[in-house]
């Protein structure tokens, strides 16, 4: 029992082992960080060039700080890390609110010290999904960094917005122009920066906003409430930041045709890798082309590889057939429709009413067909019945002799016009004759005329017996002095098929 107990423990081990070890392997073929080196941090990825330790990164700009295994930040900063894309060229982190906050005497507290990310001059603020907002009432901010030494003024970049509040009530859930609240957007090339605010009369206010806010903020993250105008004073704003490779003092200009003059510093070094000069800032970046994924920065992990849309196709709209290419992917219409697949669904190449006219007159030949078949082999079982009924089986029956159809024998008479045979022969060719009248009551029937064939044979051979060897000769010569109307038949009503016998 004991033993038992204990491979409880050993066998849940060895069970989860085989249950994570497919999930664990397809991650590391999906890491975009170097070899031996920590991929993730706190469920966020950490691609190469940005790396964990010494020899993961490529330089200590794009060092990373895995605190506690578990929260990324940006090395030698206390700014965590949220999103690193090698993908778009973008950061996102949390920054720090500036604030100032009143009393009935005026000014009490102000909170705003320069916030520095940016020590190896990799990052700039992104323009494009950052803005720089301000709360308050007769509140207004400025945001700023400092020019190089030498510059006409003392920043390159002084922006910021006033708010104002004629009532509390003025200000609305949602509305960010002016009231309570202002944006501005901020211009490219902003990096390390500080935050100052003006100072205006609180008196009226202070009571109601005792603080005025301004920070930095993802554009399509905030949205202002009435309740902001008493936020947390120590609250963290999610902000996008643009990375590049820089030059090495940050203020150099460095393009994709500089630095591909020198192989060993290009950053570029993965399979399908494209270079991008940056548009926020000095630098470049490396971008897999259309139709390619994966890490433009280094081939350990296969650089870009080709993207199978097919098996995507939320993203990769198809509304055809979809097969995939090195780079894109090509959707086609089926057969019988046309249009633009990849935009919307195909349309028939005939119209609804086209199609079902042609479709009603499929219908209508195919049962005319069916309907001849059908009749075709009616007549064949009628005229089957007929040549069996009228004792045709009897005639096949007998030694020497073919049964011709009515147009072989309207072939051999010329139309009936001529009597077939001479002497004994003469006969057979009158039997056949008056086999092949039109009215179906003057015909014999199947079992007269094998009779008749009989007797004639019989004649035949008796003639030859009185003639010996010049039997033939003689028989030939003996002509029918008989019309086919005159034979001795008398027809019995039965319908004849248009079958006539002769002697081979």
């Amino acid at each position: 029992m004991i033993a038992a107990i204990g491979t409880l423990p050993f066998a849940a081990a060895l069970l989860l082992l085989v249950v994570i070890a497919p999930a664990l392997s397809e991650a590391a073929n999906k890491s975009m960080a170097l070899p031996d080196c920590q991929a993730t941090c706190g469920g966020v990825d950490i691609p190469y060039p940005f790396g964990v330790g010494e020899k993961c990164y490529r330089d200590e700009g794009f060092a990373i700080t895995c605190q506690n295994g578990t929260t990324p930040f940006l090395a030698g900063t206390g700014y965590q890390v949220l999103n690193l894309s090698v993908a778009s060229s973008e950061a996102r982190v949390q920054l720090p609110i500036a604030h100032e906050c009143y009393n009935e005497s005026g000014i009490n507290e102000t909170a705003g010290e320069p916030v520095s990310f940016n020590r190896k001059g990799v990052y700039r603020v992104s323009n494009i999904r950052s803005e720089f907002v301000v709360l308050g009432c007769n509140a207004m901010a400025y945001i700023m960094n400092r020019a190089k030494a030498g510059a006409p003024y003392d920043y390159d970049i002084y922006t910021g917005c006033f708010t104002y509040c004629p009532t509390i009530e003025s200000t609305v859930d949602g509305r960010c122009k002016g009231a309570g609240c202002c944006t501005v957007d901020i211009p490219p090339g902003l990096s390390d920066n500080s935050i100052r605010f003006q100072e205006y009369n609180q008196s009226y206010y202070y009571k109601v906003t005792p603080c005025s806010y301004s920070f930095l903020v993802d554009r399509e993250y905030y949205h202002f409430s009435k309740a902001d105008l008493r936020m947390k004073k120590n609250m963290m704003m999610p902000v996008w930041l643009d990375w590049a490779i820089r030059p090495p003092n940050g203020t150099d200009t460095l393009t994709c045709a500089d630095a591909k003059m020198n192989s060993t510093s290009y950053a570029c070094q993965g399979r399908n890798s494209n270079c991008t000069d940056s548009v926020n800032g000095p630098g470049y970046s490396c971008r897999c082309p259309d139709g390619y994924e994966g890490n433009p920065y280094t081939d350990s992990s296969g650089g870009c590889t080709n993207i199978n849309e097919c098996e995507n196709p939320e993203k990769y709209k198809c509304y055809g057939h979809c097969e995939d290419t090195d780079g894109s992917y090509e959707c086609k219409c089926p057969r019988g429709r046309r249009g633009k697949p990849k935009e919307a669904p195909c349309e028939p190449i005939l119209s609804r009413v086209a199609q079902i006219l042609i479709g009603a007159m499929g219908g209508i030949a195919f049962i005319a067909i069916l309907a001849l078949i059908m009749l075709i082999m009616h007549q064949k079982r009628k005229l089957r019945a007929f040549f069996k009924r009228n004792g045709g089986p009897m005639l096949e029956s007998i030694n020497n002799i073919k049964i011709f159809t009515k147009e072989e024998m309207n072939q051999i008479t010329e139309n009936y016009g001529i009597v077939l045979g001479k002497g004994g022969f003469g006969q057979v060719g009158s039997i056949a004759v008056a086999c092949l009248k039109e009215d179906m009551d003057e015909r014999p029937n199947m079992k007269q005329v094998v009779e008749n064939l009989q007797l004639v044979r019989r004649e035949w051979k008796q003639r030859q017996g009185e003639y010996g060897e010049y039997g033939d000769q003689a028989a030939n010569e003996i002509s029918l002095e008989r019309s086919p109307d005159s034979l001795s038949m008398n027809a019995t009503g039965a319908e004849t098929p248009g079958y006539s016998p002769l002697l081979k």
